[in-house]
């Protein structure tokens, strides 16, 4: 499933709160000053100034449920202008993701890659949300002087984490939001916006954090065997995928009158999705875990 984009001039910036930069777009200081005040720990130097340029129509209903998952970034204000130009004051991370590439081992990776793949699961089960722009730029990484137990829950279970390393994702403009009941799906179909396409299938995202996962290795060759491992799962996994989404689609449109009936085939849809998913990881769990093994004797 896939949301059109409505232009192609859209671009995204982070820009560090102070800088002179900022006086392009507006004056921003009266919403800075608020938000000092409501967070007195706070401090310019913890803030960061995102824009979002023409945006679609959907886009402050995102901001306004993802804002609320403990695993996205933190989103103190945001100011929508008639351009639907979108300006956001988030929080500033120690380090994006792409600054750790080079710099760390076979189990940090795997526990990164744990992490981003149990904040999918969970986004799913509880909002149908799949993350289309999935990419190491969008992930920030906070370090704590404290370990601490994060529990995930999804299909009906939960999964615990120990780690003093928390996670968050960040630019949410073409993600999808598959359960009926946060509204979204009515706009899709009236819109005309839902279409079929691997990049936003949850099985292809969960895959593709293996492969952000691997890039911090800094190694080719490890990407290269790792996709020639997975090569037969990844087509089988996302034929099953797709053939659930489609049928999930067809239903929605076929009983467009009937919005009360689509939460029951939503979660026919998402408890298969969900089976396929662990399918996929099983088997690349396995690929990355024998890589691992090779590369680190």
């Amino acid at each position: 499933m896939e949301l059109k984009n409505y232009n192609n001039t859209h671009m995204i910036k982070f820009i560090n709160i102070g800088s002179p930069t900022l006086a392009n777009y507006f004056n921003i200081n009266e919403y800075v000053k608020q938000i000092l005040n409501d967070y007195p720990d706070l401090t310019y130097s913890n803030l960061i100034f995102k824009v979002t340029f023409n945006t679609h129509p959907y886009y402050l209903n995102i901001l306004d449920l993802t804002s609320k998952y403990p695993h996205s970034v933190k989103l103190y204000n945001y100011l929508s202008t008639n351009s639907n130009d979108v300006h956001e004051i988030i929080k500033k991370y120690n380090w994006g993701l792409v600054d750790l590439v080079g710099k760390l081992n076979g189990n940090q990776i795997k526990k990164i890659i744990q992490y981003l793949i149990l904040i999918q699961l969970e986004m799913f089960d509880k909002y149908g949300f799949v993350w289309k722009n999935l990419a190491q730029t969008n992930i920030f990484i906070q370090k704590q002087n404290l370990i601490e137990t994060i529990e995930f829950n999804y299909n009906g279970k939960s999964q615990l984490i120990k780690t003093n390393t928390k996670l968050f994702i960040s630019d949410f403009e073409h993600c999808i939001i598959l359960n009926p009941t946060f509204g979204f799906v009515k706009n899709y179909l009236e819109n005309k916006l839902i279409n079929t396409n691997e990049s936003n299938s949850l099985v292809f995202k969960l895959y593709d954090c293996f492969i952000i996962g691997l890039v911090l290795f800094s190694n080719k060759k490890i990407i290269r065997d790792f996709k020639i491992k997975t090569l037969d799962i990844k087509h089988v996994c996302y034929n099953k995928s797709n053939k659930f989404f489609n049928n999930y689609k067809t239903y929605l449109m076929d009983n467009i009158e009937l919005p009360d009936l689509w939460i029951e085939q939503f979660n026919i849809f998402k408890s298969k999705e969900l089976s396929t998913c662990e399918m996929l990881l099983s088997y690349c769990w396995k690929a990355f875990d024998e890589i691992i093994k090779k590369i680190e004797k």
